[in-house]
């Protein structure tokens, strides 16, 4: 693999080889696997017949490389996200296209938010007149674009023909000077419609160290081998999320969704394709992980990755933000040994907004619903010290939040109970000497 180290041949990190070895044994059965930390290749195998030089399949992999040609159309100016899907394509749309339709932009296609409610390749496959972007622009949009997600090929397709009309080019010619040959790839083979467009959402072959290079790249926020190779600021709006897609905390396809991108737990982000073909890139450990498979459940190979890659936290308070939205109540405290007046409890943009009132003033402490949220706090602290918080509703009536100190020993549990206008207080210590380990419960009334 050009332009990243590796280890000698038959060695590898305790991590990855554990890794690759319980992707075997868990029964995923993998074709390939490649681990690449900080810039160095720590594990690498195959299976055979499988080999390094053979392309695979990527199938939905494949969304992710449409993604890149979209960001390349959007710096060279040929494209707009925020402009309407319909305006590209007059000669496709219905006679009588519905406002959604209409308010459909190309960034609603990427962030699979176009408002439809189904999707079926078959149709726009089997479209009578053969223009498939006319079967996609045909179909019902019920919901606002932008609000409402729906995992949708057919919108991968759309923004394949949208860049080969604007260039001229498959996405394939477009990619190769860009893209494929900057990172040396090996070969490049992609599935063509009838009429004769790369399919986007699926149908790309590469080998997996191909994979991989593009997963570095993405680590480096678009640079590979100190070349700038994705247009700049384009990996962290991709990877970003731009639509909700469900509110498990455990499960990978609940974290929401960027430009073709998954976002994952761990804030790690990837690209995946059927029955196990990944490209998952976690920045916090400066980490790639490239895998073909034919796995019989995507969240299980996902689970070992993190088993053994993901950063490691201490036990939190963990919650659910969709149990009370837009939830924003204050209390006034009775007499109690921390001295606080008044408490109050919002919903905010990271999550929720924990404000206390003592007699050094007001603060207000945001707490993480999905990730650990930074601040500073002298919340049972005698100084203001730096503070991490993370944690969401147990119950309807229950809060709890787990409130990291984390250049000190301390990271306390608040825990909020509400009972009609009346609220508890309670503040678990894990550990302390300044002030009580738990001061007991404190009460409070509504205001």
């Amino acid at each position: 693999m050009e332009g990243v180290k590796r280890l000698p041949r038959g060695q590898s990190t305790y991590a990855a080889q554990r890794m690759i070895e319980e992707l075997e044994r868990r029964g995923d059965l993998p074709h390939g696997a490649i681990v690449v930390e900080r810039g160095m290749v720590t594990g690498e195998a195959y299976w055979h017949p499988y080999a390094p030089d053979k392309p695979h399949e990527l199938y939905s992999l494949s969304k992710s490389f449409t993604s890149s040609a979209v960001g390349f159309a959007v710096s060279e100016g040929l494209v707009s996200l925020d402009r309407p899907i319909v305006e590209y394509f007059p000669g496709s749309v219905p006679p009588s296209p519905s406002d959604n339709l209409k308010a459909m932009r190309v960034q609603d296609l990427l962030a699979m938010a176009t408002g439809h409610e189904a999707d079926d390749m078959n149709d726009l496959w089997n479209h009578p007149t053969g223009d498939m972007v006319a079967g996609f622009l045909a179909r019902p949009v019920p919901h606002k674009p932008g609000t409402h997600f729906l995992y949708n090929t057919s919108a991968t397709f759309v923004l394949s023909a949208l860049v080969q009309k604007l260039t001229g080019k498959t996405l394939t010619e477009y990619l190769t000077p860009r893209l494929f040959e900057p990172l040396g790839f090996a070969s490049t083979e992609w599935e063509k419609s009838p009429g004769g467009v790369d399919m986007g959402g699926f149908g790309l072959s590469l080998v997996l160290e191909d994979v991989a290079k593009f997963g570095q790249t993405l680590l480096q926020d678009g640079v590979f081998e100190g070349r700038r190779i994705l247009p700049e600021g384009w990996v962290s709006l991709a990877s970003s999320s731009h639509v909700s897609n469900g509110t498990d905390p455990n499960s990978d396809w609940n974290q929401g969704y960027g430009f073709q991108f998954w976002r994952c737990k761990h804030g790690a982000f990837r690209g995946d394709g059927a029955f196990g073909q990944y490209c998952i890139v976690m920045p916090e450990r400066e980490t790639v992980v490239a895998i073909f498979s034919n796995t019989p459940d995507m969240q299980r190979p996902l689970n070992t990755v993190w088993e053994f890659f993901a950063p490691r936290s201490i036990p939190f308070a963990a919650g659910n933000s969709a149990l009370r939205p837009g939830f924003a109540r204050a209390y006034a405290m009775d007499g109690n040994p921390l001295g606080i007046t008044k408490i109050g409890l919002r919903t905010a943009e990271c999550g929720f907004a924990f404000e206390f009132t003592d007699k050094r003033g007001d603060q207000r402490i945001e707490i993480g619903a999905k990730e650990w949220c930074e601040g500073r706090s002298w919340f049972r602290m005698r100084g203001e010290k730096r503070l991490r918080a993370r944690g969401g509703w147990v119950s309807e009536n229950e809060f709890r939040a787990t409130l990291c100190y984390d250049e000190t020993p301390f990271h306390p549990t608040l825990v909020l109970t509400l009972d009609g206008d009346a609220v508890t207080m309670k503040v678990e210590g894990n550990c302390g000497f300044v002030m009580p380990a738990d001061p007991g419960p404190i009460r409070g009334r509504a205001i």
